[in-house]
């Protein structure tokens, strides 16, 4: 509807530890080098509970979550209702 202003829909994305090792692993980036050298340095500057104070929607990317589909349909749903 024009004129009408639809409130920002924010999306995060979450990641155990473990599976961003192996997916940082698997990528074979010669700039990861450095994060395996010190992976618990590196982990310790992360903050891999943030969740924003404004309404949000998590889509887990973790090795043991839910079907990444599932959740995008999940996601899709609320955004299009």
């Amino acid at each position: 509807m024009p004129g009408v202003v639809q409130p920002a829909v924010r999306h995060l994305g979450a990641l155990d530890a473990e599976s961003m090792r192996r997916y940082i692993r698997h990528r074979g980036a010669a700039r990861d080098t450095a994060k395996f050298a010190n992976w618990e340095g590196y982990l310790s500057g992360l903050n891999l509970a943030f969740e924003p104070a404004t309404e949000h929607t998590i889509v887990n990317n973790s090795a043991d979550a839910r079907p990444l589909q599932e959740q995008a349909e999940q996601l899709l749903a609320t955004v299009t209702a």
